[in-house]
């Protein structure tokens, strides 16, 4: 690896971990020394459930390119990367699954690359879109925009980050059919951590509301 190369690497590195900063999680890593079971680990963070996700760096020209071989890497990574949690003495106590994503700068996967990644243990990708997405939804609503991605890689909330939110009080309406509606009220600020819109900006075909 020319030392080019490398400073582009590093430097993508840096760019993602302070975007998880400043999204707003806990336990942030990822270096050439930090490891987990033997592997270097290029960034990572703590998140709700227990879980604690595994970020792979790849940057490059632009433009379609298989990325296979880095994601079978990364998949075989997974069950070492679980059992390892329980020897990093900062984060053993806090978590016990592992999440994995991919985040590229350059490369864009073929579609085989993205069937692939949606095979079981899953992995997330992350490319320009995604970053610039969660950008502007941070800037519009703030510490909140972490429970969208959160959702994203399919990572429940804990009980204490629910508190207030399961047992609302409603007053029950049934209409001359017996169909039953409930009315409630709840603060909507709350209602962030548990909604989801799916937003074109986003990316995805099926996605279609815009952000306002």
């Amino acid at each position: 690896m020319t030392e080019n190369v490398k400073s582009r690497a590093a430097s993508f590195e840096t760019y993602v971990k302070e975007f998880l900063t400043k999204m707003g999680f806990n336990d942030i890593n990822g270096d050439q020394k930090f490891r987990i079971s033997g592997k270097q680990i290029d960034a990572a963070f703590g998140s709700s459930d227990r879980t604690y996700v595994v970020v792979s760096c790849v940057t490059g020209s632009k433009g379609a390119r298989s990325l296979e071989g880095k994601i079978n890497e990364l998949k075989g990574w997974e069950p070492s990367l679980t059992e390892g949690l329980k020897e990093v003495d900062s984060l053993k106590k806090r978590y016990d699954k592992i999440k994995l994503v991919l985040a590229t700068k350059g490369p864009v996967l073929t579609e085989r690359d993205k069937n692939q990644c949606n095979s079981d243990p899953k992995v997330f990708v992350w490319d320009q879109q995604f970053f610039d997405y969660y950008s502007a939804l941070y800037e519009k609503i703030g510490k909140y925009a972490k429970y969208e991605l959160q959702r994203e890689l399919e990572i429940k909330l804990d009980d204490e980050e629910l508190n207030g939110l399961r047992n609302i009080p409603g007053i029950k309406i049934t209409d001359n059919l017996g169909e039953q509606y409930y009315i409630a009220s709840v603060n909507p600020i709350e209602l962030l951590k548990i909604t989801y819109v799916a937003r074109r900006e986003r990316g995805d075909k099926n996605f279609y509301q815009r952000m306002i």
